[in-house]
């Protein structure tokens, strides 16, 4: 809920926030925030017949998830993903 509410309220979206939570036996949740609330996405699609969604927080995700797994697991080739996808974001943004 956290993770999602501060970012709404300070940048009037939770998309571009990257929640990062460590777990015990070494693992990760790596997630970002859809962009809103589902009561506003269920409002947009009853308006608009189309379903908002930003898939950056995604990318973000999944580049964190890679990073995670290239250092744990000293795999070279998910760093080398994890810098390009990073790089490639940055370049779309």
């Amino acid at each position: 809920y956290l993770t999602d509410l501060f970012p709404i309220m300070e940048l009037g979206t939770s998309a571009k926030m990257l929640s990062i939570v460590p777990l015990m036996n070494g693992g990760g949740l790596f997630e970002t925030g859809a962009g809103g609330s589902a009561p506003k996405h269920v409002q947009q699609l009853l308006e608009e017949n189309f379903l908002r969604w930003d898939s950056l927080g995604e990318f973000l995700a999944l580049a964190a998830s890679l990073e995670h797994l290239g250092v744990t697991y000293k795999n070279a080739k998910a760093l080398v993903l994890s810098k390009t996808l990073d790089q490639a974001t940055g370049q779309f943004l």
